[in-house]
């Protein structure tokens, strides 16, 4: 996939949608029954198969498919998926964390972006690869895709560190005293884990698996037992309730609606969806 532009991005998407793949073509798509067994024997069958790290993004029309918003009216938003659910906390994410990634995507929006050359979307998958699989160790290097040779992960994240440190305070200059710093320390914690990986969740959990001499599942079960009496220690404020109860009910009700008002079949369906894509090439 590439991404030196939003053309490019869309090609590649349009090529996985109507480019066939064998293991799907032999699986078919009904059964001797006549029922769906998957939409069509592509590589995609839609677009939001493409489970990618990061995807430009516009809010589609009913019918529309997401490829075709995009190249009408193009991104709309970024929708950042990379992102790690912290099972030590009970909403899986902190406002630190939130507030370190509203400092790191207004540095990726503000930092000179060189496009892909050849073989460096393929480098950078690698990259992605073995920080997942070995980033807590202090000697994995990976390709610097700036400086063009291997580097350690360490001090390419260093690099990265000394750019939003100034940024986040420019941030913070916004809040004044109220925020209390609030970027710049959110920044700082981030920091602190890449000078030490004892503090990765990732490290943390495997100690508290090694404290309690516990397997995972019983680390899961436990950790899932401590949040829920949080929850429960922290209900919501009735406000809070019944504006999220009124938002169930109408969301029903919409359903319903769109239900009653269904006259074609799904097969027909599935044709007009596909044939509104291809009309729009």
């Amino acid at each position: 996939m590439n991404y030196n532009s939003l053309d490019t991005y869309v090609h590649g998407l349009e090529t996985a949608l109507w480019t066939p793949y064998k293991k799907y073509e032999e699986i078919g798509i009904k059964d001797e029954n006549g029922e769906w067994k998957q939409l069509n024997t592509s590589i995609l069958q839609i677009e939001n198969e493409f489970y990618n790290p990061i995807r430009p993004k516009q809010t589609i029309h009913r019918g529309e498919r997401a490829t075709v918003a995009l190249r009408k009216r193009g991104i709309q938003y970024v929708e950042v998926r990379a992102l790690d659910i912290n099972p030590l906390l009970p909403v899986g994410i902190s406002l630190e964390e939130m507030r370190f990634l509203d400092v790191f995507l207004t540095f990726c929006v503000l930092e000179e972006s060189s496009q892909f050359g050849p073989g460096e979307s393929e480098l950078m998958k690698q990259n992605l690869l073995s920080t997942v699989l070995h980033g807590r160790d202090s000697l994995l290097q990976v390709h610097d895709l700036v400086r063009h040779q291997p580097r350690l992960l360490t001090q390419w994240l260093g690099d990265i560190f000394e750019n939003l440190v100034p940024l986040a305070r420019e941030l913070d200059a916004d809040f004044g005293e109220r925020g209390d710093g609030m970027f710049t320390k959110a920044v700082l914690l981030q920091l602190a884990k890449v000078r030490d990986n004892s503090l990765l969740p990732s490290a943390q959990v495997i100690a508290a698996l090694e404290a309690h001499n516990e397997s995972y599942f019983d680390f899961a079960m436990r950790i899932s037992q401590e949040h829920e009496r949080y929850f429960k220690s922290t209900p919501l404020k009735d406000s809070v309730y019944q504006d999220l109860t009124k938002i169930a009910k109408q969301s029903v009700e919409e359903q319903e609606e769109l239900e009653k008002a269904d006259r074609i079949s799904f097969d027909d369906y599935v044709k007009r969806y596909f044939s509104h894509y291809a009309a729009n090439l």
